[in-house]
């Protein structure tokens, strides 16, 4: 319930546009060795603080199905947690497409214990 009325503060404001918070990794399976803790983003996190902020668009893009211009006006809210669920096998692609990645970039500094 505290999420509904997060986002009817927000869009109480008839100029704003569109509206994002933190996102939480939900994984079906646990991430790879290799990806370091601090390392968020790859299962799909991302917190941008505790501090509620305006936001502009910076392409055209799409939040529900409504056209976005650049300079759409939007707003990130910290209590707006948006759960982003990855299933087990698109970790482990993800995991798979990773490795791959480091090992081309950094062939010699992987070790087998982290594949």
């Amino acid at each position: 319930m505290r999420r509904l009325q997060v986002i009817a503060d927000a869009f109480g404001d008839p100029q704003l546009e569109f509206a994002g918070g933190p996102y939480l990794a939900v994984c079906a399976a646990p991430p790879p060795n290799l990806l370091p803790d601090d390392y968020l983003a790859v299962p799909g996190a991302a917190d941008n603080g505790s501090v509620t902020r305006a936001l502009r668009s910076r392409f055209p893009g799409n939040a529900q199905g409504r056209k976005l211009e650049p300079g759409a006006k939007g707003q990130y809210l910290p209590d707006l947690v948006i759960y982003h669920y990855t299933s087990e096998r698109r970790a482990r692609e993800g995991a798979s497409r990773l490795r791959d990645a480091v090992l081309r970039a950094n062939p010699l500094e992987m070790s087998s214990s982290h594949l």
